[in-house]
């Protein structure tokens, strides 16, 4: 599968996520889609990589509000590798922290694409 049709899948698998080009660029509240590159392992192959931020909002510094939603995301990101035998699943980490209520978080993954 290539770049634009592995895009297609996740961007299917996640249809609540809006599609940017960076997390810089993320100021409210949602579920977002980065591509952020890729990276050759054969003459055949690359690994794309993506994240799939949270951003979320908490009036009491309570960045420990989101665990849950992120919990659910690597286990729909783990379900949906699983299908096609593959782990993409990296980590997760704060991605930035935005003022004093806006808190990022980034699920990283990478996928194994065909470059012909």
């Amino acid at each position: 599968m290539n770049l634009k049709a592995m895009f297609e899948k996740i961007k299917d698998a996640f249809s609540n996520a809006i599609c940017i080009n960076a997390i810089e660029s993320i100021n409210q509240n949602g579920l977002y889609l980065v591509f952020d590159g890729c990276e050759n392992i054969s003459p055949a192959k690359d690994k794309a990589k993506f994240a799939l931020v949270l951003a979320a909002n908490s009036l009491e510094a309570d960045n420990f509000a989101a665990l849950g939603e992120l919990e659910a995301i690597r286990t729909k990101l783990f379900k949906q590798a699983a299908n096609n035998g593959e782990n993409w699943y990296k980590q997760i980490k704060a991605a930035k922290y935005e003022g004093s209520t806006l808190y990022l978080y980034a699920v990283l993954f990478e996928v194994e694409i065909d470059i012909f």
